[in-house]
């Protein structure tokens, strides 16, 4: 009984409110937000779960009356853009939920273990968040041009930039608001901390590069890159991003394209001309930074990249791509295998972190680094 009259209670007062004389929406409108605001402390416990079907009936009775108050205005249109900005502003309270779900890609066969692992972070943490979570192989491939899809050139990445763009956009014309897309090799390793909070429109991820110059001096260069995509529905970017790689594919020989040109180099200059929202929680990691973790020779470069770095991350990009071959970035001596990585990333989720920020550890009853 005490369940029932919970549920009666705030319905019946947005009835009041939906009910209440007055020619002005908008009054309306933020005395909802304000109720959503209130409640959403009694509320939480029962926002876990997304799915309609799995929405206890209170929360169904409520959806319907918010979009019931959208038909009741004089303006439909009026009706329709204050129903969205109310979803935003209380799912980002925790009260109404927007379905989004979470992509990622691999290829489907010889999968490293510690790339299995990463990928196995995520998808507990779409989980937690209550997100729809899919994993695609090598079929990321037919959401790009046919055309383009046999051109060879020294990288693949120009190709998956393209395809996981076109992905995102089938997801999010089917029943999904919001699609967030995160590399294989993203390790999240405080599953409770991280978050992708909605009603940003289109988010990318922040990157510190941080590697030794010339003279061997620590430097950091910042930049954009696509290891963290996330499009709301309708956002008008994620049609030109897509528009913007196909031509850039076209005009340039897929040899004479870079790893990164459709992606970091793109984003980063597309950043410097207009504003782009970022995601700030997800640390891309040099092979410079991931020998340092596991070795704990230079905890100081650790250091020196979260200070440079100036907030708090709760996941990783270990830079798969980097770290199989050897290059410039990964020289051969020092270069980790498969095992190493898959030990140091165990102990970053066991640690949440600390060794990355080249902070002592408890190793074996001793203090010291990994």
């Amino acid at each position: 009984m005490a369940k029932r009259a919970y549920a009666k209670q705030p319905v019946a007062k947005l009835i009041d409110i939906v009910r209440a004389p007055g020619d002005m929406p908008h009054s309306r409108i933020q005395s909802i937000r304000e109720f959503l605001a209130g409640e959403h402390d009694r509320r939480k416990a029962f926002i876990t779960c997304h799915r309609r079907s799995q929405r206890p009936p209170f929360l169904r009775q409520h959806d319907f009356l918010i979009r019931r108050l959208c038909t009741m205005m004089p303006c439909a249109r009026l009706g329709m853009r204050a129903f969205r900005a109310l979803g935003r502003r209380a799912s980002s309270q925790g009260v109404i939920a927007v379905r989004t779900i979470v992509i990622q890609s691999y290829r489907d066969t010889q999968v490293e273990p510690w790339v299995r692992r990463c990928m196995q972070t995520v998808k507990d943490w779409a989980r937690h968040r209550g997100y729809d979570y899919e994993f695609v192989g090598d079929a990321l491939f037919d959401f790009m041009p046919a055309r383009m899809r046999n051109k060879n050139g020294p990288s693949l990445l120009p190709q998956t930039d393209m395809a996981r763009l076109g992905l995102l956009h089938d997801r999010l014309n089917r029943n999904y608001e919001r699609a967030i897309w995160l590399d294989a090799d993203v390790l999240v390793f405080d599953q409770a901390a991280f978050a992708i909070h909605d009603g940003c429109g289109a988010l990318f991820c922040h990157e510190v590069w941080t590697s030794l110059n010339a003279e061997g001096e620590l430097t950091h260069w910042r930049g954009i890159n696509n290891a963290l995509m996330m499009f709301e529905r309708g956002h008008p970017l994620l049609d030109f991003l897509r528009f913007a790689t196909i031509q850039l594919h076209d005009h340039f020989d897929a040899a004479a394209l870079s790893r990164t040109a459709l992606g970091t180099d793109l984003l980063t200059k597309l950043g410097r001309v207009i504003p782009l929202r970022v995601h700030t929680q997800v640390a891309c990691l040099s092979p410079l930074l991931i020998r340092a973790a596991y070795y704990g020779d230079h905890p100081e470069w650790l250091r020196s990249h979260a200070t440079e770095r100036g907030q708090p991350f709760h996941a990783a990009n270990l830079c798969r791509a980097l770290l199989s071959s050897v290059s410039p970035f990964n020289p051969a001596q020092g270069a980790l295998n498969s095992g190493q990585i898959l030990q140091l990333i165990e102990q970053v989720i066991e640690t949440r972190g600390s060794v990355l920020f080249g902070e002592a550890v408890q190793v074996d009853g001793l203090t010291g680094h990994l």
